[in-house]
């Protein structure tokens, strides 16, 4: 939508925009050719205008929009978020780029994610399985970091220095399969035994052997806009579950989440379930939230309502994927009904209050109905 904006004198301008001289990673820099830096976040920038609008916040929390002449710019250093936005699904080369950006600024998780819808493609180097590899070993994920090796030999096979640090990883996943699990911590104790949780059965009274869901995916992580946590894998009687240690901080909120390779179709599927055991003394509430759109960095946010999860139980839950009871941006209200597009991400949130504890999942899995 275009709107009419108000040319305002450079001394106005010098006292809205934030100067550093260092380029943030939050927001977007304007360099102008008298060598100031302004903070700011680039609205519009056609090339064919002789001026960008850019999104200022004054001292008061308000913001506006304010024009500046290009002929007076020297270049414009765009942040992460205006990057990704204007990134092409196709455009594998700067994806690759920016991939570099986010791991150079502590942006772990986000590179992760670029990493994984560029490596392999046509002009981006090697390297991005490498640095996947290295990125999931160093974070102990030994058995992932171990296929991401082997993609990167495959197009680089004469590199011994990447031959050595793979043995010396099978080494390690080795010792790692042969060591005893180790003794369950004091608030491990009541850790769910996967056998006496009863097992499904048909309409018919069938018992059904429940087969691995999303929890057996070995790339869960932890988000990195909520308190912290950790994830592990707990095999019991041939199943695995989720380990998610969670300390949700002054967030109030912990939240583990999973980006899909390829999308899950909205229209595939009626409804997202599993089971949880809240080790916590006091019941917890969660939800689910599911990033939809296009692509990997093309999509947008969707958050379920609340439930509750009671104390030292298993409890299954189930989300229904075809009502209107979702929230997403601007309004974050819960009247929302989710797109007919791909789903690309799943995300468990968990608000505990100011209390640390332990979640375990199991049959996380997209079904064909929801409650």
């Amino acid at each position: 939508m275009k709107r009419t904006v108000v040319l305002l004198a450079f001394l106005a301008v010098m006292a809205v925009f934030m100067f550093a001289e260092e380029v943030s990673v939050e927001a977007d820099t304007v360099v102008m050719k008298n060598g100031l830096k302004y903070h700011c976040k680039v609205v519009s920038d056609d090339p064919d205008k002789d001026h960008i609008v850019v999104r200022v916040t004054y001292e008061d929390g308000k913001t506006g929009r304010l024009s500046i002449q290009r002929r007076n710019i020297d270049k414009i250093i765009y942040d992460f978020e205006s990057r990704l936005a204007r990134l092409q699904d196709d455009d594998y080369v700067e994806m690759y780029d920016l991939a570099l950006y986010a791991l150079a600024n502590g942006m772990q998780d986000k590179a992760i994610a670029l990493l994984n819808g560029c490596a392999g493609k046509e002009g981006v180097p090697s390297n991005a399985w490498l640095l996947l590899a290295r990125i999931h070993r160093d974070s102990g994920k030994f058995e992932a970091a171990q296929g991401y090796y082997e993609k990167y030999l495959e197009a680089v096979p004469k590199d011994t220095e990447v031959k050595k640090e793979l043995e010396q990883l099978k080494k390690e996943i080795a010792q790692q399969n042969t060591e005893k699990p180790p003794k369950p911590t004091p608030q491990q104790t009541t850790t769910p035994e996967i056998s006496k949780t009863p097992s499904k059965t048909d309409p018919n009274g069938v018992s059904v052997t429940l087969l691995e869901g999303l929890e057996a995916n070995r790339e869960w992580l932890v988000a990195p806009w909520a308190g912290t946590g950790d994830i592990s894998y707990r095999k019991e009687n041939d199943n695995t579950i989720l380990v998610y240690n969670y300390d949700p901080q002054r967030y109030q909120k912990s939240v583990c989440y999973m980006v899909f390779d390829d999308g899950q179709k909205v229209e595939q599927s009626k409804g997202f379930e599993f089971s949880v055991y809240n080790t916590n003394k006091d019941a917890v509430q969660l939800s689910l939230g599911l990033s939809i759109g296009s692509s990997a960095t093309r999509s947008q946010y969707y958050e379920s309502r609340l439930k509750i999860v009671p104390s030292q139980k298993w409890t299954d839950l189930s989300y229904d994927l075809t009502t209107n009871k979702w929230k997403t941006k601007p309004k974050w209200t819960y009247t929302e009904t989710l797109p007919k597009e791909s789903i690309h991400a799943v995300f468990l949130l968990i608000y505990p209050g100011s209390n640390k504890g332990t979640a375990y999942f199991d049959k996380l899995s997209f079904s064909n109905g929801g409650k």
